[in-house]
């Protein structure tokens, strides 16, 4: 049920739900569909709360699903509230257009001056862990970032995977308090009433406070540049465009643009790439300081399942640099060990010389190469033992 269509003369996008008399009020508008371009209708009955109609089928209507008065009440919060925060101040916020390269359409589509695009999507359906994970994943591979809004309660709900995936991708709760009138009959047949009023509201995972968003309070600024820290992915990640050399956060923020630099700190930076260690996505390295995932066939999830089994439930926190020697070790034994001729631990052996870029690592694994040569060699004739 779209309740956006899209004035090509006018260059204007309409909100039919601000229209009381939709058919009188916007008659004599040519009005398309914002995401294919075709001519839409408006509908509006007794019993039918007032919407667009395509002509015929759009396109695009697989890549996103159906609108309710309620999810379109919190898009249009979200536009409003985004437009004022001084945070988001310098982007164009606007609805959702078709991305290709995700094949999605988000709810809210944030574009900076420096050309980075931020998508925002209110989740008001149920959703599992699965898609939530692959709908990101579809969002950055386009490299483009972006966050979930969830209605208020719901990941408490439900089983905690849920939450778990959010908090990886993201690292902040953002939910949805909308507030609906009461049934407007006995039988609670409320799908097509309005929402009253809908907040904004975000907490992290280490603190028990709730903040709201929409300019009813006062927050410090350090609350902004936690919730909206995800924003940092593609500018901080393209530091290492063509390049293979570790980096600490203060290398990595002084290479970002103005524009994040005036809203972020070192710190920020910090625990940007830390939020992408967790989820695989960057190695640490000596020193404190970082490099893109350089694993062959590296596997997310099997990363994610061996973390959390190094932290256990007590969540133990051992430094980033430590986890990731012990992975790349086990990820390169374990492939060691697996080689069954002397050649094919050969070929490893090389690929670990050419590929792992962490020295600590190498050393460490050299012991266990030339154990495994021995092994292979008393077997029989092979070629030299080779090296990493």
């Amino acid at each position: 049920m779209p309740f956006w269509a899209y004035d090509p003369e006018e260059e204007e996008w309409i909100d039919i739900l601000a229209y009381r008399e939709p058919k009188e009020e916007l008659a004599g508008r040519k009005l398309v569909c914002p995401h294919c371009g075709v001519e839409m209708v408006i509908r509006h009955g007794p019993i039918v709360i007032q919407h667009f109609a395509h002509r015929m089928r759009c396109p695009y209507a697989d890549w996103r699903k159906p609108t309710t008065p309620e999810h379109h009440a919190a898009v249009t919060t979200l536009i409003e509230t985004l437009s004022r925060d001084p945070f988001w101040g310098v982007a164009t916020i606007e609805p959702g257009r078709p991305l290709p390269a995700a094949r999605r359409i988000p709810d809210v589509l944030a574009t900076f001056p420096d050309g980075l695009r931020v998508a925002h999507e209110c989740q008001i359906s149920p959703i599992t862990p699965y898609r939530l994970d692959r709908r990101t994943a579809a969002y950055i591979r386009a490299r483009i970032p972006v966050f979930w809004w969830f209605r208020a309660g719901y990941l408490d709900a439900r089983p905690p995977d849920l939450k778990w995936t959010v908090l990886a991708w993201q690292r902040v709760i953002l939910e949805l308090g909308i507030v609906k009138p009461p049934p407007p009959d006995p039988a609670g047949h409320a799908y097509h009433t309005m929402p009253t009023e809908v907040r904004l509201l975000v907490r992290f995972p280490d603190r028990p406070e709730v903040y709201r968003l929409d300019g009813s309070q006062g927050l410090p600024s350090w609350v902004h540049r936690r919730a909206w820290q995800w924003v940092l992915w593609m500018p901080v990640y393209d530091m290492w465009r063509g390049i293979r050399e570790w980096y600490g956060a203060e290398a990595v923020y002084r290479h970002l643009g103005p524009v994040w630099r005036e809203r972020f700190t070192p710190e920020d930076v910090e625990g940007m790439l830390v939020g992408m260690w967790e989820i695989g996505v960057m190695a640490a390295g000596p020193e404190g300081r970082w490099m893109p995932q350089y694993l062959p066939d590296f596997d997310f999830r099997h990363w994610s399942r061996w973390l959390r089994g190094q932290r256990g439930e007590e969540g133990l926190q051992e430094s980033p640099s430590i986890l990731s020697v012990r992975y790349h070790c086990e990820w390169w034994t374990e492939r060691l060990e697996g080689a069954t001729t002397p050649e094919e631990l050969r070929g490893v052996g090389e690929q670990i010389r050419l590929t792992e870029h962490n020295p600590e690592v190498r050393e460490r694994l050299r012991p266990v190469y030339r154990r495994r040569m021995r092994e292979l060699k008393r077997r029989g004739d092979g070629p030299r033992m080779g090296g990493i």
